[in-house]
This record gives C-alpha cells, sequence and structure tokens, in this order.
C-alpha cells in the first residue's frame, strides 16, 4: 500500500481475466488467437500489486469483498 499526494492510503489492485480473455478471442473473428494472453502480460508488466484478483473464477460480489478485506487489512493492522 502506498500514500498519494494527499495523503490517502491506495491499495493496488491487479485483476486477470485469462480464461475469459481467451473465450473471447476465439469468438471475436478479428483477433489473433494468443493475443489476450500477450496483452494481459504486458499491461501488468513493471507493476507492483498487494493484490491479485482472478476474476473468471469467483463472482464479481466475491472480489469486491476480498478487495475490501485486502484493504482493511492494510489500513488496520
Amino acid at each position: 500500500m502506498v500514500r498519494d499526494s494527499r495523503g490517502l492510503d491506495v491499495v493496488w489492485v491487479g485483476f486477470a481475466a485469462i480464461s475469459m480473455n481467451s473465450s473471447v478471442e476465439r469468438v471475436r473473428e478479428r483477433d489473433v488467437p494468443g493475443l489476450a494472453r500477450w496483452s494481459e502480460e504486458r499491461v501488468h508488466e513493471g507493476m507492483t500489486y498487494d493484490l491479485w484478483v482472478e476474476t473468471t473464477v469467483q463472482a464479481a460480489e466475491a472480489c469486491a469483498h476480498q478487495i475490501v478485506a485486502a484493504a482493511r487489512s492494510r489500513i488496520c493492522p
């Protein structure tokens, strides 16, 4: 966790949806096979996250609970 210029605590969360991206890629005829995985790797390159959330294996509400729990544990240890 980092503190931003206004003094707010910030929790960096990385979101991954690799299996979803691959499924979408197969449906879209314009996408090049493997492009989803390639771009997913590049978009997170050089980033450091406090938490990773895999959005294809849990519902949005579960992801939200996971993020809130992580934020609370970092802000109020």
